[in-house]
């Protein structure tokens, strides 16, 4: 699979959105992988204010917008910043 970046911008929500990147984590929860085992009590902590706040980008606060084409289809995702950052370290993106 191809993927290619075409814009990264830090936003301010306007409306709550879901996470994207808070989709992966709880995949690798759900899933009963190690990762928790290995995170930072920092990243915990990040993943832990996502939960309670039910993984969602609430209103006012930053996220991440990544405008990328995949295969050849545009897409569009959003992400709490801290949260990508522990999908970009510990590589918890799907690669096929």
């Amino acid at each position: 699979m191809y993927q290619h970046i075409c814009t990264t911008e830090i936003k301010k929500a306007r409306k709550e959105h879901d996470c994207d990147s808070c989709y992966l984590i709880r995949e690798e929860v759900y899933n009963g992988s190690s990762f928790m085992e290995i995170i930072t009590v920092e990243e915990k902590l990040f993943i832990d204010i996502a939960e309670s706040e039910n993984w969602k980008i609430l209103i006012g606060t930053p996220y991440t917008k990544i405008v990328g084409a995949y295969d050849g289809d545009m897409q569009v995702t959003k992400s709490r910043p801290e949260i990508l950052a522990i999908v970009d370290k510990y590589r918890l993106w799907s690669e096929d």
